[in-house]
């Protein structure tokens, strides 16, 4: 089909070019018997702000924007630029940025209680509209009861800067009546087959600058031949039950669709304005009154410096929006669509992104078909793709209206592995703190493999994160989660004081077996000196792995994700029984940036693990996110990534040894974890010998005696 190219001409959409001044945002000055959407709201002022002539309705947003790695993170007046902006979208799909708002109200209950994509407010009279922002002058939005489908508004009371509240009339009460028919129809859910529009634009001086194909195939491409999408991915990552395809309408060709605004990106004082341009000429292109009605999700792939930042999205809601290249980079998108399905973001301590271990962490600039991964166990209960595997304890609770667990004992299977109906192979165990406003913790395996085979942090390990109370945090906004511990076999992590019952919680990680298919984790987690579950065994018994064995030994792997200059990174291991050097990687024979695998089929004894980076600054976390894992028998005896001399772990022990510890620890301390937003692409390497590793992807060949080759 011949793509269609739609060129929206702005006066024909209401707004008079010849009237607005060299230096004022477009849209702001409308002509004196103007009738256009924006027009009817606005009023005369001076230059280029507008009073609001009518009090007008619309959804509460929050947008969340990211700067990318090297994007400025102030203005020029050494301001910082915000990450979180509160937001109003009017019924035509218009969004504007609420600006100079009463901070007491913020910090009300009204305030708090608001949703993203849920909560519907009203702005009343006398607010300053300006570009693609209202200024509040120090007044709130007005809060709307949707239980009683009315606002509760005190007649004749002027707008003022304690926010003043006025009767809305009819025509708001239409206004109400399409939003509240708009979230009926398009509010985002995690579930069943949802239609993507792709929207390359093209300014009066500037565009998105790949072809329609080359984004459609990005976004919907199948995920055949070692390639991903973002429909791929999602389908992936939920089992087949959330399924992004192409929007169907005629103009739209597999799902994107060009649009042509004369407006100069270049020349344009507000930047968010051009989104509401394009919006604006979306409706007009389709004859509809909100993108939203053509698609549940639209992308809209800016030209480069179209605005000040990389990529936005809103909390539950249809639009993300992306400058350039950002639009082809999997992380990125699938990021932003993160928000729009009501996902915040993943940290770790105080650090925000910081948990790289899915897509709601740091995204990776530049890599456009990868990283495999999907979401951290908080995010994954959130999605509820796996709510069949899931279980909920209350150990400060005995008796629990509907659920009396109050401990768990049992195998954790990674959400790889989750199966459709089978409720026995727990994914995630989340562990409830009965107190309002606290938050809760989730424990899942991280098991690094297929879909999510290349995730960034906690490769097979068992992962604790904590957010508050079903997704809702103290601000009304969909929560933050925290990443608070990484757990191999023999290990675990102690919340002290659970729920305030003078009691410590544990979760213990007994062991991790990868060796088996599929490979699980076998966890407790208890309340004091409570035991849970007597006996300990797995859920599901395990069968051997077919793509690995060993009849006379062990499998040991070694895993390892590399920064930007994976050349400057090698290791080696030895059996310190028998001298032997088992496997080695030199300076350069990883002469691409991505993951690599090693596995060997050894005998008992005692080895020595040894890494070391060219400029003694390790593999993460200033130049890419890198990472390694050695396994042992299906159990992780060592792992890091960040270190300045060389790390050297010894496990196992030899033959006749009984006073060989089987494992020590690295010899180096690792520093302070410090990551940078989007790493930037490394630079190309000269051409260096084949690795000797084996891809992840590539089948393990069998051995009965030694090592795989």
């Amino acid at each position: 089909m011949k793509p269609t190219t739609w060129i929206i001409a702005l006066s024909a959409l209401g707004f008079d070019l010849n009237s607005v001044a060299a230096d004022a945002p477009l849209g702001l000055r409308g002509r004196k018997n103007d009738d256009s959407p924006r027009q009817q709201l606005i009023g005369s002022i001076h230059d280029n702000r507008k009073l609001l002539e009518t009090d007008r309705t619309g959804t509460f947003l929050v947008k969340h924007i990211n700067y990318g790695g090297n994007q400025p993170k102030t203005h020029g007046n050494g301001k910082k630029k915000p990450h979180r902006t509160m937001n109003i979208e009017l019924d035509n799909g218009l969004i504007y940025t609420l600006e100079n708002v009463d901070p007491t109200w913020v910090e009300s209950k009204s305030g708090k209680g608001l949703k993203s994509g849920k909560g519907k407010i009203s702005i009343g009279q006398g607010a300053i509209m300006s570009g693609a922002s209202i200024d509040l002058q120090g007044g709130a939005p007005q809060v709307i009861d949707e239980d009683e489908e009315k606002i509760k508004w005190k007649s004749g009371t002027t707008y003022s800067n304690t926010g003043g509240r006025r009767h809305l009339e009819d025509d708001d009460a239409q206004q109400m009546r399409n939003l509240e028919q708009l979230h009926r129809l398009h509010y985002n859910t995690t579930f069943g087959e949802k239609a993507v529009l792709a929207v390359k634009v093209i300014t009066a001086d500037a565009e998105y600058e790949f072809t329609e194909e080359y984004l459609s195939e990005r976004v919907f491409g199948a995920g055949t031949n070692g390639t991903m999408s973002i429909a791929s991915q999602y389908s992936a990552c939920s089992h087949n039950q959330l399924n992004l395809v192409p929007a169907t309408r005629p103009g739209i060709s597999n799902g994107v669709v060009t649009i042509t605004i004369p407006t100069n990106t270049s020349e344009a004082a507000d930047k968010y304005e051009i989104v509401n341009n394009i919006t604006l000429a979306i409706n007009a292109a389709f004859g509809v009154s909100n993108p939203s009605i053509i698609a549940k999700h639209v992308i809209y792939c800016l030209p480069p410096d179209a605005y000040d930042g990389s990529s936005y999205a809103y909390m539950n809601h249809w639009m993300s929006v992306y400058q350039n290249e950002k639009c082809n980079t999997l992380s990125i998108v699938m990021h932003e669509i993160g928000h729009n399905l009501g996902m915040d973001h993943s940290n770790e301590g105080d650090e925000e992104y910081g948990d790289v271990s899915g897509f709601m962490g740091y995204s990776y600039d530049g890599w456009e078909n990868g990283p495999a991964m999907c979401f951290n166990g908080a995010k994954s209960w959130q999605t509820d793709w796996y709510k069949i595997a899931t279980k909920a304890i209350n150990p400060a609770t005995a008796i629990i209206a509907g659920n009396g667990n109050t401990c768990f004992a049992g195998s954790l299977y990674g959400i790889v592995d989750f199966e459709s109906g089978n409720s026995n192979k727990t994914v995630i165990v989340k562990i409830n703190d009965p107190r309002e406003m606290e938050q809760d913790f989730y424990v899942a395996f991280n098991r690094a493999t297929g879909m999510n085979s290349e995730t960034r942090e906690g490769r097979d390990q068992v992962m604790v994160t904590k957010t508050w109370e079903e997704g809702a945090d103290d601000t009304g906004y969909w929560s933050i989660s925290t990443l608070v511990a990484k757990l191999n076999g023999n290990e675990s992590y102690t919340i002290s004081n659970f729920a305030g019952t003078d009691n410590d919680l544990t979760v213990s990680v007994d062991s991790i077996d990868t060796a088996s298919n599929p490979a699980y984790a076998q966890v407790r987690i208890e309340l004091g000196d409570e035991k849970c579950g007597g006996t300990f065994s797995p859920t599901v018994s395990p069968t051997a792995s077919p793509t690995i064995s060993c009849s006379d030994g062990k499998v040991l792997r070694v895993d390892l994700i590399t920064d930007d200059y994976p050349e400057e990174t090698s290791w080696i291991l030895k059996n310190t029984c028998t001298g032997e050097v088992i496997g080695e990687v030199k300076e350069g024979d990883m002469a691409e940036v991505g993951v690599y695998s090693n596995a060997y089929c050894v005998t008992d004894g005692a080895y020595e693990f040894a890494i070391d980076d060219e400029y003694h600054e390790g593999f993460c976390c200033d130049y890419g996110l890198g990472s390694y894992t050695v396994q042992y028998g299906g159990v992780v005896v060592a792992s890091g990534g960040e270190f300045i001399d060389p790390e050297i772990t010894t496990f196992g022990r030899c033959e006749g040894d009984p006073s060989a510890s089987p494992t020590s620890s690295p010899t180096t301390v690792s520093p302070t974890r410090s990551l940078t937003l989007e790493p930037t692409d490394p630079p190309t390497p000269e051409p260096t010998p084949e690795p000797t590793n084996l891809p992840t992807n590539m089948p393990i060949q069998f051995c009965s005696d030694g090592k795989i080759v």
